[in-house]
């Protein structure tokens, strides 16, 4: 044989017999477990893919949505009163207009802002104010239409929105990482490469496990074999050996045909990798990581210094947020001896356990900071007559102030 012939030999097995890039890129690609994570579009959809960051999203917007909030008025002696006869008041409690309600409503404004929504970027909320002719508040609506913020000559703010000029004094905007104090930054764009390797890493497992959690390879034979032949192996291979309820088989190999793995099984840095990512998006949203992954970081074995670190270091930024806007866009600049303002009342979340918040209610009765009826209130428990009444301090309880001690210091002076 001459060197024409072998050489055309070697093409034709080759050609027939293996599977390579120029004839089926999509398969040769899968079995080198290649994958580029540039292809792949980083949207308010698709980082939800990622486990970490689609729990930490839920966490902030349920946990913030489940405060109570609420509005109030402070008279000239500083004391403060739920103001349930103000029409926003009605809004916070039940709904802020007909089509949802409030847990909904702030739940969605909380997503918009970490995610985005259709019209416009993530780090921006925009919630219209609908007013009637007196200037009362009548409901709150989430806008999800494009907006662009248009700065008057006067200082002033206008929104257009559709085409349409909205003062600012009608429009609520919550932001997050802002650069400007006018709009919200973008955390997708800022955060991209971290949810791109997320979706990579959430990818090469699942394609890891479609394929059966086997390594990957390549059918090899020594001899040359038909187009019918090739295609006869392969889809048997295919039927018998490939996906996850095959893994642990036995192969047997007809015409010579013989696997040669190429690949690896799923390695310690694969998993490593997944918990950099979770610890990655524990830092991205401020979400203490035992609430991402229990087997990570500090174990959640004491729930009063979790909730007070979650709280301290994200509800209470998330918090202030939304009610500096509420504020100054649902009450304005008032002056006087009458304040009326929104607050989130965050006390839950630091009572801990019956044992610890026994002990704090304890200790705020005894110094006549709250009363019985104030803690059956905080308890979710109706008032019973005479509950208003204040404990005596503990000082008034000691011995030198009780009248007999006193009488009995008289008799010793005598």
């Amino acid at each position: 044989m001459n060197i024409i012939q072998r050489i055309g030999k070697v093409f034709t097995r080759s050609r027939t017999s293996s599977i390579g890039p120029a004839k089926d890129w999509t398969l040769w690609r899968s079995l080198f477990d290649v994958f580029s994570g540039k292809d792949i579009s980083i949207t308010r959809k698709s980082v939800l893919h990622i486990p970490a960051f689609w729990r930490a999203v839920d966490l902030i917007a349920t946990q913030v949505a489940a405060l109570p909030f609420n509005v109030y008025t402070l008279n000239s002696d500083g004391e403060m009163t739920e103001a349930r006869q103000n029409p926003v008041w009605k809004l916070l409690n039940y709904r802020p207009n007909e089509k949802y309600d409030y847990f909904s409503f702030m739940e969605a404004i909380i997503r918009i802002v970490l995610t985005g929504t259709e019209g416009y970027k993530a780090g921006n909320c925009l919630i219209g104010i609908r007013k009637d002719g007196r200037g009362a508040v009548m409901s709150l609506e989430i806008i999800h239409d494009a907006f662009e913020i248009v700065e008057l000559d006067t200082g002033g703010l206008v929104y257009i929105i559709n085409g349409q000029g909205v003062s600012a004094n009608d429009i609520i905007h919550i932001k997050a990482w802002t650069t400007d104090a006018i709009t919200g930054g973008d955390l997708l764009t800022a955060q991209q490469m971290t949810f791109q390797r997320g979706i990579n890493e959430i990818k090469s497992f699942s394609d890891f496990y479609k394929r059966g959690a086997n390594v990957s390879g390549i059918l090899e034979t020594d001899h040359p074999m038909s187009p019918t032949q090739r295609k006869e192996t392969e889809e048997a291979w295919s039927r018998n050996y490939s996906g996850a309820d095959n893994t642990g088989k036995t192969a047997l190999l007809t015409h010579g045909v013989k696997y040669k793995p190429i690949g690896r099984a799923l390695a310690e840095s694969d998993l490593a990798a997944r918990k950099i990512t979770v610890e990655d998006i524990a830092n991205i949203t401020g979400v203490p990581l035992p609430l991402l992954a229990v087997s990570q970081g500090v174990p959640m074995n004491n729930l009063e210094v979790l909730n007070r670190l979650f709280q301290q270091y994200t509800l209470r930024a998330w918090c202030k947020r939304i009610e500096s806007e509420f504020n100054t866009k649902l009450f304005g600049f008032q002056s006087g001896s009458t304040s009326t303002f929104v607050r989130f009342n965050m006390e839950g979340l630091l009572r801990g356990d019956t044992s610890s918040r026994a002990n704090y209610y304890t200790s705020l009765y005894n110094i006549r900071a709250i009363n019985p009826n104030e803690i059956r209130r905080l308890e979710g428990m109706n008032p019973y007559e005479g509950g208003d009444e204040f404990g005596q301090p503990l000082a008034s309880n000691s011995q030198e102030n009780t009248p007999s001690n006193e009488q009995g210091e008289g008799n010793k002076n005598d």
